[in-house]
């Protein structure tokens, strides 16, 4: 779900919270050693975005927030800010030249720079809380 999160009303905000859980509390976001990754540049998009990030004039940068059961990612273009909410089992992560999340047929590519290199352990802690939330969800017998 793409939306528009400069101001998030009361819908949106409880489907958030049915896709991706309840925000962290504060004292899990210390536990954890932070929920967001520190903000990269986005070097290209899915055509999906391309009617938001046409309307950019200079570098967009994104962010990474993690939920209970999935992620937001978050950019902001001219003054609007935009988040799109990804459950764990839609995520697929790319390396190649650069480093892209997918979901449904969409995408956002990271460049691969210094900042990238900076969030690597927030990446690692997504990642394992990605497959503990997949794991659940599994079979004995697979």
């Amino acid at each position: 779900m793409i939306f528009d999160g400069t101001y998030i009303d009361k819908e949106t905000k409880e489907a958030l919270e049915a896709e991706l859980g309840k925000p962290f509390g504060v004292i899990s976001r210390f536990k954890q050693g932070g929920i967001g990754s520190h903000r990269m540049i986005i070097e290209k998009s899915s055509t999906g975005f391309s009617q938001i990030m046409d309307r950019a004039t200079g570098t967009v940068y994104g962010s990474v927030e993690l939920r209970p059961k999935g992620i937001l990612i978050h950019f902001n273009v001219k003054n609007t800010r935009h988040s799109w909410s990804i459950p764990f089992f839609r995520i697929v992560f790319y390396r190649t030249d650069y480093f892209s999340i997918h979901s449904e047929g969409e995408f956002i590519s990271f460049r691969k720079d210094r900042m990238l290199k900076r969030n690597k352990s927030f990446f690692d802690r997504l990642l394992i809380q990605r497959n503990e939330y997949i794991q659940q969800f599994q079979s004995p017998f697979d």
